[in-house]
């Protein structure tokens, strides 16, 4: 048995659809930074982790220095801590060892800070996800 909505019925209806639509979309712009806050927080472990750590291999001019990358790279929010170390020196560039923590890193928004300053990254040498950290074990010979 089929039934036949009015004009009026349908108009009514796609307006109910669009203004659940805006709710639905309203309330996912407060809940995902306050999820963010809470697992910052150490609140909700049942929240799921993306990246937590990242190593990469990076050739980047003289300047900026190592300091001020490190800065310019910490301002993002989801980074937690980081490490650059200086591997090599040539005439032109450098070439650093960049370790970055945080809870769900953003890999391309670290890509695009370090190429905005001039550096390529050679090579992704270690990265780390989930819930807790899982070091890298290192398993020795058997005739050792």
């Amino acid at each position: 048995m089929e039934q036949v909505l009015s004009i009026g019925a349908k108009l009514h209806i796609k307006a109910l659809v669009v203004s659940f639509n805006s709710e639905v979309n309203e309330l996912h712009q407060v809940a995902t930074p306050l999820a963010y806050e809470a697992r910052r927080l150490g609140y909700g472990s049942q929240l799921p982790h993306g990246i937590r750590r990242i190593v990469l291999d990076v050739l980047k001019p003289h300047t900026p220095r190592i300091t001020d990358l490190a800065l310019m790279i910490s301002r993002d929010e989801r980074v937690n801590g980081i490490n650059l170390s200086l591997k090599e020196v040539d005439q032109n560039t450098e070439s650093i060892s960049v370790t970055i923590e945080g809870d769900d890193l953003d890999f391309e928004s670290i890509k695009e800070i370090l190429e905005q300053a001039g550096a390529v990254i050679h090579s992704i040498d270690q990265v780390v996800a989930g819930k807790r950290f899982v070091e890298e074990v290192t398993l020795q010979p058997e005739n050792s």
